[in-house]
């Protein structure tokens, strides 16, 4: 398995996050095709931004502001923190 860090301890930790993540992620998956709400897998509602901007999930630009911030995210940990291989 890859390592994510020399620290035995701190790999661990970081595999278990992603792990749980991941985990979550499939939950909250199921969840939403069984009741049919779809507003689960929104990464505000994910990350819990709505306890503190209860009104964030109910703009009509809410899923696509979600959208638009997950791939931002990922493009910018894409460029930060990886490598090119070679």
């Amino acid at each position: 398995m890859i390592m994510l860090s020399k620290n035995r301890v701190l790999d661990a930790l970081l595999k278990f996050v992603v792990i749980s993540a991941a985990v979550h992620l499939i939950v909250l998956a199921a969840y939403s095709l069984k009741t049919g709400q779809f507003t689960w897998l929104n990464y505000f509602k994910m990350i819990g931004i709505d306890l503190f901007f209860p009104n964030v999930l109910e703009s009509p630009q809410a899923t696509f502001l979600s959208m638009t911030t997950v791939a931002a995210l990922y493009i910018l940990i894409f460029f930060l923190f990886t490598k090119k291989a070679g």
